[in-house]
C-alpha cells in the first residue's frame, strides 16, 4: 500500500456565505507532490477542539496515517507563544488555529513524519516551545547588518526568488545537496526562539531561518518556502520523497504498521 499522508486543509470564509460562511480549501499542488512522489492524500479538517467528539476524531485520523504535511497559511494567534497581537498579524480561522496546534503536538508525540511548509514550519518551532517574530519588517535592522535586507513577503510572481544557503551535515543537505537553492518567499513571519530539539538547516543571506530540521529520529524537515510551487524542480520534490521513504520505513511489507 502506498503511504498515508496527511494534508491539513485552510478554513476561508465564503465570497457568497452559506452555512456557517466558511469553506474548506487546499491548493492542489500539495495533493499533486504527494501522489507523484508515491503517497496517499489524506486531506485532513479541521476539527473544533472545543468539542471532546472532535478532539478524539483528530486522534483517530492520526492512527490512519504514515506521514504529514503540514501546509502553511494565514498567522497563528501569538498567545501560543506568550506574545501580545502585532497589528500586522493577520490571524488565521480560530478552528484552524486550535486543530492544526493539536495536530502537530500530537503528530510529534507520535513521531509521525513531518514535512513543514511555511506557516507549517512555524507551527512546528511553537509546539516545541519556540517563538516567531510576527512582522520580519519590525525588526530593527538585519541579522547581518552589511547585507541589504530581503523582502520576504514577496507575492508570487515568477521573478520574485531569493537564494537560501543550507547548513552543511543537515539532513536538508542529504536530500537537495550542499548548493545554494533558489527559492520563492511569501512570509511576513520568521522564527525567532528555536523550539526545543530543532536545528537551523538554511539561511536566506539577511540570516532569516529558512529551515528546521529536528535531530535523530523520525523525520522532520520545515521550510519556510513554498516546494509546491516549484513546478517541475526535481531537488524541491526531493522533500517529498524523502517524507514518503520515511514513512514506508514506518510501514511493514504487508502495509500494516
Amino acid at each position: 500500500m502506498r503511504p498515508r499522508i496527511g494534508i491539513n486543509c485552510d478554513v476561508k470564509a465564503r465570497r457568497r456565505p452559506r452555512g456557517d460562511g466558511r469553506l474548506l480549501t487546499l491548493n492542489p499542488d500539495f495533493v499533486r507532490c504527494v501522489s507523484e512522489a508515491g503517497g496517499l492524500p489524506v486531506l485532513l479538517p479541521p476539527l473544533s477542539i472545543e468539542r471532546s467528539l472532535d478532539r478524539a476524531g483528530l486522534g483517530m485520523l492520526l492512527d490512519l496515517l504514515d506521514g504529514l504535511v503540514l501546509t502553511g497559511g494565514d498567522d497563528m494567534h501569538p498567545r501560543a507563544y506568550g506574545q501580545d497581537l502585532n497589528p500586522h498579524t493577520q490571524l488565521q480561522d480560530p478552528d484552524r488555529d486550535g486543530s492544526d496546534q493539536v495536530l502537530a503536538r500530537e503528530s510529534l508525540r507520535r513521531g509521525l513524519p513531518i514535512l513543514a511548509i511555511c506557516g507549517g514550519m512555524q507551527l512546528v518551532n511553537v509546539a516545541l516551545g519556540g517563538s516567531l517574530h510576527q512582522h520580519l519588517p519590525d525588526l530593527k535592522q538585519s541579522l547581518h547588518p552589511e547585507l541589504l535586507p530581503i523582502h520576504h513577503a514577496q507575492e508570487s510572481a515568477p521573478g520574485e526568488r531569493h537564494d537560501v544557503e543550507l547548513a552543511p551535515g543537515s539532513r536538508l543537505v542529504e536530500l537537495l545537496g550542499p548548493e545554494l537553492l533558489r527559492t520563492n518567499s511569501r512570509h511576513p513571519q520568521g522564527i525567532d526562539q528555536l523550539g526545543r530539539g530543532l536545528a537551523v538547516s538554511a539561511r536566506a543571506a539577511d540570516g532569516v531561518i529558512e529551515a528546521l530540521e529536528g535531530g535523530p529520529g523520525p523525520f522532520l524537515i520545515c521550510v519556510q518556502w513554498h516546494p509546491e510551487e516549484h513546478l517541475g524542480d526535481l531537488r524541491q520534490m526531493r522533500l517529498f520523497q524523502g517524507l514518503i521513504r520515511a514513512a514506508e520505513d514506518r510501514t511493514e511489507p504487508s502495509g500494516n504498521r
